[in-house]
Parts: C-alpha cells; sequence; structure tokens
C-alpha cells in the first residue's frame, strides 16, 4: 500500500433482507421459541402486526394478573432460598457431630487398649 493509508472496510451490509432461520433456529421455533431471525421472518411480523390491542380495563387487568405472578414467584425464589439455607446448616451440624463421634470412638478405643 503507498503511503499510511489503511484499507477501508465496508461495514454496511448490501441485503437489507432478513438472516435466513438455520436449523438451530427451525428447533428454537419447534420448541416455541423465538431468536432474532425468526423475529424478522415475515410470517412473525405479520403476526406481531395482527395482535390486537389491550384496551385500558384489560391492559389494567393484566397487569395486576402478571404483578400477582411476579409476588407468587419471589415468595416461591425466598422460600427455595429458605430451604437451601437450612439444608447448608444441617449438613455443617450433621459433618460436625461425624467429627465428634469418630474423635469420640478413638477416645474410647485408646481408653479401652491402654486398661487391658
Amino acid at each position: 500500500m503507498p503511503g499510511n493509508q489503511r484499507p477501508s472496510i465496508n461495514l454496511i451490509l448490501n441485503d437489507d433482507t432478513p438472516a435466513k432461520p438455520t436449523p438451530l433456529d427451525a428447533a428454537i421455533a419447534g420448541c416455541g421459541g423465538s431468536s432474532a431471525k425468526i423475529d424478522t421472518m415475515p410470517w412473525r411480523l405479520q403476526l406481531q402486526k395482527d395482535m390486537s390491542i389491550l384496551s385500558l380495563p384489560e391492559a389494567i387487568a393484566q397487569n395486576g394478573r402478571l404483578r400477582e405472578e411476579l409476588a407468587f414467584e419471589q415468595r416461591k425464589s425466598a422460600a427455595g432460598a429458605y430451604l437451601a439455607d437450612e439444608i447448608k446448616r444441617v449438613a455443617e451440624s450433621l459433618r460436625q457431630a461425624l467429627v465428634d463421634f469418630h474423635n469420640l470412638a478413638a477416645a474410647l478405643d485408646n481408653w479401652n487398649n491402654g486398661s487391658k
């Protein structure tokens, strides 16, 4: 290259059509999931356009249901965290009890062997 010129890189795509879905995208869609490639497919875009818009009372009711569902999931998560903490505490207590038992058994064996 002459001088200090750098090669130019064209970062603008020439084709503005959406990328075609891969087999992985098809598998995701088959399981009810979504991906960027699936979301840009013409049938999916049309489906989004055709969805009805909720009225204000419907949106408020849906918001209330979603808040209740979120609160339930948060309570369930807190209960799971409590259970995990309790299991850790009990496991540590059992571990310490086993150590103490083995130490006591060894001490008794030593005492018993010393008295013979």
